[in-house]
């Protein structure tokens, strides 16, 4: 790498540690006011996080899509039967959605995946369904 290309890389780094600075005092003070960070929501995906490499494996994933929160929904809710039980998490974390879906266990079915805002009462208010598994139907 060239003297000059390494002085801006430097430079960019530099001011990409001032800012997750800036957003770190940022988080502390919404929790000192709140009293919790559980409002907080997570990141958004940073491209430095994953490193992909460049032979894919390929794998038997289920067709799903999942995209991003959006700014008027709080969380995933994730409906799954794990050994015949059935589950219900919540779950803000998109990679860790695109995760759980990629999972290919006998024990662990997917059967709906949906945006939902949960009032301060508890009352889950569902918003947007993104996945289904028909599969459920039959049953």
């Amino acid at each position: 790498m060239q003297a000059s290309n390494q002085l801006k890389v430097n430079r960019l780094l530099r001011h990409r540690e001032e800012l997750f600075e800036s957003v770190m005092d940022s988080e502390v003070e919404i929790a000192s006011i709140f009293g919790s960070n559980k409002i907080i929501p997570l990141p958004p995906e940073l491209p430095s996080i994953f490193r992909h490499s460049r032979v894919r494996k390929s794998t038997k994933s289920k067709s799903v899509t999942v995209r991003r929160l959006n700014n008027s929904e709080d969380c995933f809710r994730i409906l799954l039967e794990v050994r015949g039980e059935e589950r219900e998490d919540f779950v803000q974390d998109v990679r860790l959605v695109r995760r759980l879906i990629e999972l290919n266990l006998e024990t662990v079915t997917l059967k709906k995946i949906e945006t939902v805002n949960m009032l301060d009462s508890g009352e889950i208010i569902p918003l947007e369904l993104l996945y289904f598994n028909r599969d459920f139907l039959r049953k």
